[in-house]
């Protein structure tokens, strides 16, 4: 992983030198004329559980010392009630994560509790 900082080789604004990308999710089922994700995943959405990801990322902070993560997901807050799970999960096991979507999460899904 240090070589992996020490590159520091994102495809968006990274915050900190400890950032990573992250991936909790693949595919999207929405009908969306400008995106091309469905020729790479198709239609099918493939989702990590909420405990499988907050174990991994607790896992990226203890053993690495990550301090930013990049979700890398096709549409991260599609399944609102998993995306809360996640997210109240980094705040009640204290985290501590800068974190940014630049992939994209669809609009008809925010509001301020996700946003």
């Amino acid at each position: 992983m240090e070589k992996y900082f020490k590159i520091n080789r994102m495809h968006s604004e990274t915050v900190t030198d400890r950032a990573t990308t992250f991936i909790t999710s693949r595919g999207c089922p929405a009908p969306c004329v400008f995106c091309s994700i469905h020729t790479v995943w198709g239609y099918k959405y493939r989702v990590r559980s909420p405990e499988n990801v907050l174990e991994k990322l607790e896992e990226l902070v203890s053993r690495y010392g990550v301090k930013e993560i990049l979700f890398e997901d096709d549409n991260l807050t599609l399944q609102r009630s998993r995306a809360e799970k996640i997210f109240d999960g980094m705040a009640e096991r204290k985290l501590n994560l800068k974190g940014s979507v630049p992939n994209r999460v669809a609009v008809y899904t925010l509001d301020k509790k996700i946003a």
